[in-house]
């Protein structure tokens, strides 16, 4: 693995947890429910990592911050080309484009791929911004 952190956000609470092995991680990621437990971060290093956020009506918000921090990348369904806006989170007012929003099945391949390689799975479709 090469993920060095954890952290979890817990009714507006943040968690740490060094070293974590995958069956932790996919634990934190498989609780998320958009309400209580909102946020999982995977870091590498300091700025570096990958955020998985949501779980509200099982959608997904994932992006990575990439070792050069010059953008971040975020993975699309590439089933699904609505723009539709929807929420991912029940008590925060932001909307995510459908088509940027994906199911715990892809959130968690893109994890698993991440905390073993640090990198972007490259069977999924991801997206600069």
């Amino acid at each position: 693995m090469v993920v060095k952190e954890m952290g979890q956000v817990i009714k507006d609470k943040s968690k740490q947890l060094d070293d974590p092995d995958w069956a932790t991680m996919e634990k934190a990621i498989r609780l998320l429910n958009g309400i209580t437990h909102t946020h999982v971060y995977l870091m590498i290093g300091e700025a570096v990592g990958m955020c998985i956020s949501g779980g509200y009506y099982n959608r997904f918000f994932c992006e990575v911050i990439p070792r050069t921090g010059a953008c971040s990348h975020v993975i699309e369904d590439s089933k699904s080309r609505k723009t539709k806006m929807v929420q991912i989170n029940q008590y925060e007012a932001a909307e995510w484009a459908e088509c940027d929003v994906v199911s715990i099945k892809i959130a968690l391949k893109a994890a698993k791929f991440y905390a073993l390689t640090g990198e972007c799975d490259p069977t999924l479709t991801w997206t600069t911004y």
